[in-house]
């Protein structure tokens, strides 16, 4: 009887202990080991929901396009990974309906380890929309290119 209580608790501290208490982890946008910059584009019309139980490892340039929406619920982690320049750009017309509250905020951080973390580590939320701006025609974001416009 000692012995079965004994290979229970040992279970249950190995349970625990394991990674089975981990959120899983998913790769969005170009792909891990894609060229610096590389595109991705949320087709049009479409709706990508996240979820909070998943860690995301956000890569390259991901657009959100001028119809499509992204859904990001509190409690989310986003991860941008620095070797491919990973950057979440909503397009004009593009959606991001991003809830976090204070005790389940949305995180968007590097995805080097704490404390190796730096500035520029990746390129961060890009919202463009279509607010007139001091120029008479539409604007170019620096370093996006194609897709980076604004204003008008």
């Amino acid at each position: 009887m000692k012995r079965s209580i004994a290979t229970l608790l040992l279970g249950v501290v190995f349970i625990a202990g394991s990674t089975f208490a981990q959120p899983p982890q998913k790769v969005i946008g170009a792909g891990l080991g894609a060229p610096f910059k590389a595109p991705y584009n949320q087709p049009a019309g479409t709706t990508r929901t996240l979820s909070r139980d998943t860690v995301y490892v956000l890569t390259g340039f991901y657009f959100v396009d001028s119809t499509a929406t992204i859904n990001i619920p509190a409690g989310t982690v986003v991860f941008g990974d620095s070797a491919t320049g990973a950057t979440l750009i909503i397009k004009r017309g593009g959606r991001m309906n991003a809830t976090g509250t204070a005790s389940q905020p949305i995180v968007f951080t590097s995805r080097k380890p704490a404390g190796s973390r730096q500035r520029g580590d990746w390129g961060g939320v890009v919202v463009l929309g279509n607010a007139p701006t001091n120029k008479p025609t539409t604007t170019q974001v620096e370093g996006i290119g194609a897709g980076g416009e604004y204003g008008g």
